[in-house]
This record gives C-alpha cells, structure tokens and sequence, in this order.
C-alpha cells in the first residue's frame, strides 16, 4: 500500500448533514437549441441557418456563429469561430481580473443567464508569443481571458468538470464564446451525514491499495461534484476533491493526480471507477529470450 502523506490544510465542515438533490432529464431539442441561439441574438428564421446532429449533440450554424448542445448533459457552448481565441496583431490585452469579472458579469445579465447561486472562480489569459528581429524583441501577450464563475448548491461550490459558467472576452471586451454546463435541479432526494475529511484520505488509501510508494495530498476541496459535457448525471452528491502528486517531491516521474471521495454515508452512486486492471503479460520462454 502507498505512503500517504496529507500537507494540505484544510478544516472540518461545520455543517454534520446535507442535501442529495435529483437532477432534471435535459432537455435537448432542436427546438430548445434554436431558443438558445436566439439568446445569443441569432436569427434561427435566416435562410442562412443551418442545424446538424450526432449522437453526441446537437450544432446550429449562422455564419462564423455557432451554438452547440450536448445531448447527455443539456450543457450549451456559444462561439464565434472566426474571433475566439484568434490572434487579431492587436495589443496586450491588459485587464484586472476585477474588471473582467465585471465585464462577464454584463454580458451573462444581457444573455438573462442567472442560474442561481454563483461566485468568481477565476480568469485565465491565453497569452501567445511574439518576436521581432529587426528590433530584438521577444515577448508574449495576451489575446483572450477567459472569465469563470463557478456554481453554488445551498452555499457549496459545485467541483468538478460541470457547475461552471466561462465567458471568454477579446481585447474589445466583447464575448467571443459562451460556455454554460450547470444541469437543472430537480428536487432534493433525501439528506446524508457529511463524512469528515478523514474518510476522503481512508477511501484513496483503499482506491490505490495495490500500489506503492509516496503520495502527497496537496489540496482537499469540498462540493458538490458535477461530470462533464458527455456524461449523463441523475444525482448531485457531495465530495471530497483530492489533489496531490505521487512519487517524491525531488523525482522526475513526480506526477499529478486527482481523486474524487464520497463526503456522505451510502452514497446513492459511486463516483470513483475501480482502477483497470493491468493485462497479464506473457512469459517469456528460454526460445524468445534468446
């Protein structure tokens, strides 16, 4: 079994019980996709319009504009496919994180997107480089922030890949994509005992039992955990978000990982597959050795 050494700081939740909520069936349509296009001010009328499927999702085209909606989760992803994310030769795009939350925060209003509780989670720059030889400059800048706004349930953040609202920006401040994957409450299934931060260390000790050598757990995160755009998801349970590397701190194999723990009693599902076996390998005979 690994050595499991706990460098993260982190205090005991005061509340002792919380709620299981059912989440709503999506509803994915072409008619709900062509009602989301027509927030982002998209004509779903216009002879140029165009709605294109796969098993996956649903995809209205308009030009460069373009409003996708994934099947399993009722997630939406809006992009403009000729600004987002381009580099225009344009300056730095200089902007405090302050101003960009407030920035987002203008176009979620004129999008009429409040899903409910929400805080700033963070803004990330996508910088690119540049160099001039004639008069010896290398550098980068930025181009595009993205401004992140993480869900809220009953005053948890909600982790993992889903609760989340992104609005990325151009130099202009204008909205060059919209992400929005936060499924919709149904009502709350019942109440559970909130497990100490303990039991998280105990169920990756019994997750990784068969491994070995030494794990460090840097950062333990508590909330409701949400899957991604492709998953389907009926219940919004909490957990314990484990991050940490294993390997020692000075080794070159170090590497990160990440652990999602049950935070109640009898958990309604399980949110941790199994690790893969590994595939038994043949023996090798005196013939083949040679």
């Amino acid at each position: 079994m690994a050595d499991i050494e706990v460098t993260a700081q982190f205090k005991a939740p005061r509340a002792r019980s919380v709620k299981i909520y059912r989440l709503a069936s999506p509803r994915v349509s072409e008619k709900s996709l062509k009602s989301v296009a027509a927030h982002f001010g998209l004509d779903p009328a216009s002879k140029r319009a165009t709605t294109c499927s796969d098993r996956n999702k649903l995809v209205y085209s308009e030009g460069p504009l373009e409003v996708t909606m994934f099947r399993a989760s009722g997630g939406v992803r809006f992009r403009h496919m000729a600004r987002w994310q381009m580099d225009d030769g344009g300056p730095d795009f200089a902007i405090s994180d302050e101003a960009g939350q407030k920035r987002a925060q203008e176009i979620v209003n004129r999008f009429k997107w409040d899903g409910g509780e929400q805080r700033f989670l963070k803004a990330a720059r996508l910088r690119v480089g540049e160099a001039n030889v004639d008069k010896k400059h290398v550098g980068d800048r930025t181009i595009d922030v993205a401004v992140a706004f993480q869900r809220l349930v009953d005053g948890l953040p909600v982790d993992g890949p889903g609760g989340k609202l992104i609005i990325y920006l151009d130099r202009h401040g204008e909205a060059t994509a919209v992400e929005r994957l936060w499924r919709e409450l149904d009502r709350p299934s019942g109440e559970a005992h909130l497990l100490p931060p303990e039991a998280a260390i105990e169920n990756l000790a019994r997750h990784l039992k068969s491994k070995r050598g030494m794990i460090e757990v840097s950062e333990i995160r508590l909330g409701y955990f949400e899957y991604g755009w492709k998953d389907r998801q009926q219940v919004l349970q909490p957990a314990y978000v484990l991050i940490g590397h294993t390997g020692a701190r000075d080794s070159r194999a170090r590497r990160k990982i990440v652990h999602v723990a049950p935070a109640i009693d009898n958990p309604p599902v399980r949110l941790t597959p199994p690790l893969r076996r590994k595939a038994p390998q043949p023996k090798r005979n005196a013939r083949n050795a040679a």
